[in-house]
C-alpha cells in the first residue's frame, strides 16, 4: 500500500495527551492519529449519506402546486 507522509504542528498538551493515550492504547502515535482519522472519514461519510438520503426522499413527495397568481 503506498502511503503519504504527514507533518503537523500541535499544541504540547495535545502532543502529551496523544503520547498517553497511545502508551495506554500499546499503539504508536501515528496508528492512533490515523484511526483518529479514519473514524472521522467514517462518521462524515456516514452524514453525508443521510443527508443525500433526506434530500431523497424529500424530490420523491408528491404534494399539490399552486396553479394560479394572485
Amino acid at each position: 500500500m503506498r502511503t503519504e507522509r504527514l507533518e503537523i504542528r500541535i499544541d504540547p498538551d495535545e502532543a502529551r495527551w496523544l503520547g498517553t493515550e497511545a502508551r495506554r492504547r500499546g499503539v504508536s502515535v501515528g496508528a492512533l492519529v490515523r484511526e483518529a482519522i479514519r473514524r472521522f472519514r467514517e462518521a462524515t461519510e456516514a452524514e453525508t449519506a443521510t443527508r443525500l438520503a433526506a434530500v431523497d426522499r424529500l424530490a420523491r413527495l408528491e404534494a399539490p402546486w399552486p396553479t394560479g397568481r394572485r
